[in-house]
C-alpha cells in the first residue's frame, strides 16, 4: 500500500540502525577497527551520496511532468545522478581530489612522452 518509495526508504533505514551497528560490533571484536573509525571511512561517501539523492529526488519531480515515458525522466536523472555524485565526492573528499590530480598529472606526462 505504501509503494516502492516506502520499501526503500525502509530497507535504508534497516541499514543504518540495525545492520550498521552490528557490523561496526563485528569490526571491532574481529579486527580491532574502532566505530570512530568506520563511521569515519562512510562519511565522506554518504554526504555524497545524499546530496545526489535530494538532487535526482527534486529533479525528478521536475522533469517528471514534461515526458510520456517515465523510463526517459529515470535516464535523464540516472545521468543526472553520476554527475553530480562525482562532483560532490570531489567536493567533500580530499583523498578523492589527491587521487584524480594524481591520474590527471600522470596521465598528461604520458601524453607529452608519446
Amino acid at each position: 500500500p505504501f509503494g516502492l518509495v516506502a520499501v526503500a526508504w525502509v530497507w535504508v533505514l534497516r541499514s543504518y540502525l540495525l545492520a550498521l551497528p552490528f557490523q561496526m560490533w563485528f569490526l571491532r571484536r574481529a579486527a580491532g577497527i574502532q566505530p570512530r573509525d568506520s563511521l569515519s571511512a562512510i562519511a565522506q561517501p554518504l554526504a555524497a551520496s545524499m546530496i545526489m539523492g535530494v538532487v535526482v529526488w527534486g529533479l525528478m519531480a521536475i522533469a517528471r511532468p514534461y515526458f510520456t515515458a517515465p523510463l526517459a525522466a529515470v535516464l535523464i536523472c540516472v545521468a543526472a545522478g553520476i554527475f553530480v555524485y562525482a562532483i560532490a565526492i570531489y567536493a567533500v573528499s580530499a583523498q578523492v581530489r589527491q587521487l584524480i590530480d594524481t591520474r590527471l598529472r600522470r596521465f598528461k606526462s604520458k601524453m607529452r612522452g608519446r
